[in-house]
């Protein structure tokens, strides 16, 4: 409309929606003008170090946050990637055929899926050795120059160390970006200087009405599931103020924790300890890629780490932590502040006037 692209930077609510954070209306879509806008943005909040950014591959995007945050981890969208696979394979130009295009794309979700490193090297040699891969020079060389040199980017082998609080796409961003250009579309007259001001007196204060009603309606609902929903008595307390469905994965953690036998503990000092691997996988643990090489997990509940990819991925108490605890005659309130005030794991504060936080979200 202007001529220009819009980007968004957003961050994700306690109520799980996407909140936006900053709108940049840049030069350009190359690097450099990237950068500068994110170095603008860093020089607004310099002590803001994030440690993941998801986003799509795009190199200038790409380029731009390496650049910018040489520290974080970059991922992906999962279903992005996955839309530019099936885009592909489905192509005529590119000869694979029907019954090939899903041996390809299930090989690739593979190596996606791959719960190691070296899982996903072994994972891209079989594939690279296979008779289809070998015989298409056209996949051969779309593999090696597009997807190989980044697969770090989207195997989720090397987002086990690091939080991503379970996202794996950028569904958020580009739902917000669809509402925020049908708001637009009513005001094609815009001038850009209008733009900005339409930007911050009218998008800007239709979120925080938004946002303010969603943390009514999480109150409401945290209120309605306590009535539904048979919480551990021991654990009332400490989910208090905590939203709705962190306090049934709690919850359900807390739960599973009892079920590990008291012979996978052993105690390494005051507060840590080595819980051997359970057998059992559940359904949130599939989600966080339980799947691991190692037969132990590292916890300390006084620091209030554990090495599980459950609570790396997720933020969240896992069942290791509420195990080691109750061995060790503790309970949930035992635990460092820094994790039970976990932004994760709490409501945002409510937002007072324009411009004023009660926690500031970047």
């Amino acid at each position: 409309m202007w001529g220009l692209s819009l980007y968004l930077l957003t961050v994700v609510t306690a109520q799980g929606k996407g909140y936006p954070v900053c709108f940049f209306l840049p030069s350009g879509e190359t690097k450099e003008a990237l950068v500068e806008v994110l170095l603008q943005v860093k020089k607004l909040v310099p002590t803001w170090e994030p440690r993941v950014m998801l986003c799509d591959k795009d190199d200038s995007e790409l380029g731009a946050i390496a650049t910018v945050f040489p520290r974080a981890v970059i991922v992906l969208c999962d279903f992005h990637v996955k839309q530019a696979w099936n885009r592909w394979l489905r192509a005529s130009a590119h000869g694979v055929s029907k019954d090939d295009q899903k041996i390809v794309y299930r090989a690739l979700c593979h190596i996606s899926n791959a719960p190691s490193v070296a899982a996903c090297h072994a994972r891209i040699q079989a594939f690279e050795t296979g008779e289809l891969f070998e015989a298409n020079p056209q996949l051969q060389r779309w593999w090696k120059s597009e997807w190989k040199p980044c697969v770090e980017l989207w195997c989720q082998a090397y987002r086990v160390s690091c939080y991503t609080r379970g996202l794996k796409t950028n569904n958020h961003t580009e739902a917000l970006n669809r509402t925020i250009k049908h708001m637009l579309a009513q005001r094609p007259d815009l001038r850009v200087d209008s733009l900005v001001l339409f930007m911050l007196e009218v998008v800007l204060v239709e979120f925080d009405s938004k946002y303010r009603r969603q943390q009514a309606m999480e109150n409401i609902s945290i209120a309605r599931v306590k009535e539904a929903t048979k919480f551990e008595p021991e654990l009332l307390l400490f989910l208090d103020r905590r939203p709705w469905r962190v306090q049934a994965q709690l919850n359900d953690r807390y739960v599973s924790s009892k079920q590990i036998p008291p012979s996978y503990f052993t105690k390494l000092g005051p507060t840590t300890f080595v819980v051997k691997k359970s057998n059992r996988t559940l359904a949130y643990e599939l989600d966080a890629m339980v799947a691991s090489s190692s037969p132990t997990y590292s916890v300390d509940y006084e620091l209030g780490t554990c090495s599980c990819p459950d609570h790396v991925t997720s933020g969240y108490i896992c069942k290791h932590l509420f195990g080691v605890l109750a061995h060790d005659g503790k309970t949930a309130d035992d635990l460092p502040d820094t994790l039970k005030a976990s932004a994760i794991l709490t409501l945002d504060l409510a937002r007072g006037a324009r411009g004023a936080t009660g926690r500031q979200c970047v």
